[in-house]
């Protein structure tokens, strides 16, 4: 009689799990096809892709025609239900390709430093500080 060896033994294995596997069920249903961004190789959500088709449907036309009524670019993505980094890359876009539609000014959302003051919170922790030392308390 001749002696198996331990390959041969283990594709028996193999062969008798996925032959139990099928008895069993597992593949008796195919996978759900998973579609892939082809850029990154990560798998694409379809909420994602139908919004961005979504915004790929607004014509260029449609898109110049809001953006040259609108004050603001916040108003413009307002309309097209998008985010003002959208509206700002796609009129960008435009422009590269020669079309001469206006600038919005940079609007700031950002309240201006109030230097003196937040030099005065300084000076005031930094006294606290001091006297917590002086005492025996360590500053945190």
């Amino acid at each position: 009689m001749r002696k198996t060896t331990t390959r041969q033994r283990k594709q028996g294995t193999k062969a008798t799990m996925a032959e139990a596997a099928k008895e069993a069920g597992f593949f008796s249903e195919p996978k759900p096809e998973v579609r892939v961004n082809p850029k990154t190789g990560k798998p694409i959500d379809d909420a994602v892709g139908d919004e961005l088709k979504r915004l790929m449907g607004i014509t260029p036309e449609d898109f110049i025609r809001v953006w040259e009524k609108a004050d603001t670019i916040e108003e413009v993505a307002e309309y097209f239900d998008a985010s003002v980094g959208w509206t700002g890359r796609r009129a960008r876009k435009y422009r590269n390709k020669g079309v001469s539609i206006r600038h919005f000014p940079i609007t700031r959302t950002r309240q201006p430093l109030d230097v003196d003051s937040l030099n005065a919170l300084v000076e005031s922790l930094k006294e606290e500080a001091d006297g917590d030392v002086a005492e025996g308390k360590e500053a945190a």
